[in-house]
C-alpha cells in the first residue's frame, strides 16, 4: 500500500472537515435592507406593517435590493415590474408562448406533380 505524503494528507483531511479553499471564499454581505430589518427586529414576513420600513422601501424601490416578495406584499411597483423575467417569485416561472407552426409543404409531391 501507498503511503500518503504529507500535502496529499492535509488535502484529504481539508476535503474531508469542508474547508478546502476556505482562504478564498468571499464572505456575503448583508444588504441595506437586512440591516434594516435586523435593526428594527423584523422579518420578511412582518416587514410590511411597519411604516419605516415601508418608507424606506418605497425611497429604494429601485436603487437597492429589496425582495421581490417583499415589494409584493407592500404593493410597490417598481421600473422592472414591466420587464418579464426567466423566474418571479411573485408570478411564477415565464415561459414565452411558443410559436405556432407553420406547415411545410413536401417539395418531393410538388416535384412529382409537375412532372
Amino acid at each position: 500500500m501507498k503511503r500518503l505524503t504529507e500535502k496529499q494528507r492535509r488535502q484529504r483531511q481539508e476535503f474531508v472537515t469542508g474547508t478546502v479553499d476556505l482562504t478564498f471564499r468571499q464572505e456575503a454581505h448583508t444588504t441595506q435592507f437586512e440591516q434594516l430589518l435586523d435593526r428594527l427586529g423584523l422579518t420578511e414576513t412582518n416587514c410590511h406593517e411597519n411604516e419605516e420600513c415601508v418608507t424606506w422601501c418605497r425611497a429604494h424601490r429601485d436603487s437597492r435590493f429589496v425582495p421581490e416578495t417583499v415589494l409584493h406584499r407592500m404593493r410597490i411597483r417598481t421600473l422592472y415590474d414591466e420587464t418579464l423575467a426567466p423566474f418571479s417569485l411573485v408570478a411564477g416561472t415565464v415561459i414565452p408562448e411558443p410559436s405556432p407552426l407553420q406547415e411545410v409543404e413536401d417539395v418531393n409531391e410538388e416535384t412529382q406533380q409537375a412532372a
